[in-house]
C-alpha cells in the first residue's frame, strides 16, 4: 500500500472471499486536492495488485465501477 498521510485504510476479507479496503479522511478544504491525490494513488495501487477485478468505489452514498 503507498504511504498514506491523509487518509486512513484498513484492509480485509469477505466471507466470498473478496478483498475490501476502505479509506477515510477528515480534512479542512485547502487539504482537499492533496487528498484527491492520494486517493488517486491508493486506486492505481489497488488497480495494479489486482488487475483482473473491476474495483467498487463508494462515495457517501454513491457506487461506481471502475
Amino acid at each position: 500500500m503507498p504511504p498514506l498521510r491523509y487518509l486512513t485504510a484498513e484492509q480485509a476479507l469477505t466471507g466470498d472471499g473478496d478483498a475490501v479496503l476502505e479509506a477515510a479522511a477528515s480534512t479542512r478544504g485547502s487539504e482537499h486536492a492533496a487528498v484527491m491525490g492520494e486517493v488517486a494513488a491508493l486506486l492505481a495501487w489497488c488497480k495494479a495488485r489486482h488487475p483482473a477485478k473491476s474495483l467498487a468505489i463508494q462515495r457517501g452514498d454513491l457506487a461506481t465501477r471502475v
